[in-house]
C-alpha cells in the first residue's frame, strides 16, 4: 500500500509537531511530555492520513493513545489491529473512499461487519469510517453502516 509521506517525513512531523513547532524538538523531550500527559490520564489523539505503519511503534513509544484514521485504502486494518491493537487504540478501518460509495448495500454491510467483528476482539479499536462521509456516498449506505455497527459492535 502506498504512503503519502515518507517514514523520514512522518518521523519529523511526529518529533517536531505540525507546523514545524520547535518548542519540543527532541524525541527524548517528546517522550517526557507524553509521560506527563499519560500520568494525568489525558488522551492523545494522533491524526494523519495515509500509511503510518512504519511509524506506529514510535507513536506508541511517544505515548499516543489513539491513532486516527486507519485507512483501508492505505493500510490493512486487520493486520494493524493484530500487530498494534493491544498497545494503541485504533480509529477508522472502514473505507470512506473504497467501501462507502459502492452501489451495493450488501457490500457495505459485509465490510462493516467484517471490520467490526475483527476489531471487537480484545477491544482497543473503534471501527468506524476512516474519513468523513464523502458527497458521492448514497444515504442508504450511511444508514447501512450505522445499522450494521449497532448490530455487531461490542461497545455501542
Amino acid at each position: 500500500m502506498d504512503r503519502q509521506a515518507s517514514p523520514r517525513s512522518g518521523r519529523k512531523i511526529v518529533v517536531r509537531g505540525a507546523g514545524n513547532c520547535e518548542r519540543i524538538t527532541s524525541l527524548t523531550q517528546r517522550r517526557q511530555g507524553a509521560k506527563i500527559v499519560k500520568n494525568n490520564r489525558i488522551l492523545i489523539f494522533y491524526h494523519s492520513c495515509g500509511n503510518l505503519e512504519v511509524i506506529i511503534p514510535e507513536l506508541i513509544e511517544l505515548g499516543i493513545t489513539v491513532m486516527n484514521p486507519v485507512q483501508p485504502e492505505a493500510m490493512d486494518p486487520i493486520g494493524i489491529k493484530e500487530k498494534y491493537g493491544d498497545r494503541i487504540c485504533l480509529w477508522g478501518g472502514i473505507g470512506s473512499q473504497s467501501v462507502m460509495p459502492g452501489p451495493f448495500l450488501d457490500q457495505v454491510r459485509d465490510e462493516v461487519r467484517r471490520i467490526t467483528l475483527e476489531w471487537n476482539e480484545g477491544g482497543g479499536a473503534n471501527g468506524t469510517l476512516a474519513q468523513t462521509v464523502l458527497p458521492d456516498v448514497p444515504w442508504e449506505n450511511v444508514v447501512a453502516l450505522m445499522e450494521t455497527v449497532k448490530e455487531y459492535a461490542a461497545y455501542v
